[in-house]
């Protein structure tokens, strides 16, 4: 067994080095601002689930 001492992480390492990353913020946000944005995209959730896809034959 050659790769009986590899972790996953050891394998998956190389490849994430070319994956981009998202840095920190600068500053930590509001709750207000997180319950905004949470608000809006649970809303645009919703709606986009209950409109019909015509064309679309299930």
């Amino acid at each position: 067994m050659a790769n009986a001492g590899r972790r996953f992480i050891d394998v998956v390492e190389p490849i994430l080095r070319y994956m981009p990353t998202v840095p920190k913020p600068r500053e930590a946000l509001s709750m207000g601002s997180r319950l905004f944005w949470t608000f809006l995209a649970v809303t645009v959730y919703l709606l986009m689930s209950i409109t019909p896809l015509y064309g679309l034959s299930l």
